[in-house]
């Protein structure tokens, strides 16, 4: 009978891990491609906003739309263009 592996985790880790500015780079840069994705549909104008947030630190990134073209073209279909723009921030960033 195999050994029971116990696994003990370090949350002081996890917070370091998650302030990391190698990490937060990265997750801007993903950001940024699905923003590209988004403009380049040429379905109105598109921004993002890049934030860490209080308490436990966490970096996040959001795609939004940015003019009224955006808006509509979200609401027609039903935001197939800001989802099918986030295959784009999938794999490496730059």
């Amino acid at each position: 009978m195999a050994k029971k592996v116990r696994v003990k985790y370090e949350k002081g880790a996890f917070r370091e891990l998650r302030t990391d500015p190698g990490v937060s780079s990265d997750i801007d840069g993903r950001g940024q491609q699905v923003l590209d994705a988004a403009n380049a549909s040429g379905n109105g104008t598109y921004y993002m906003q890049s934030e860490t947030t209080g308490g436990k630190g966490r970096h996040r990134v959001a795609v939004h739309t940015g003019d009224i073209q955006s808006m509509r073209s979200e609401a027609k279909n039903s935001g197939a263009t800001l989802l099918s723009s986030l295959d784009a921030g999938r794999g490496q960033a730059p």
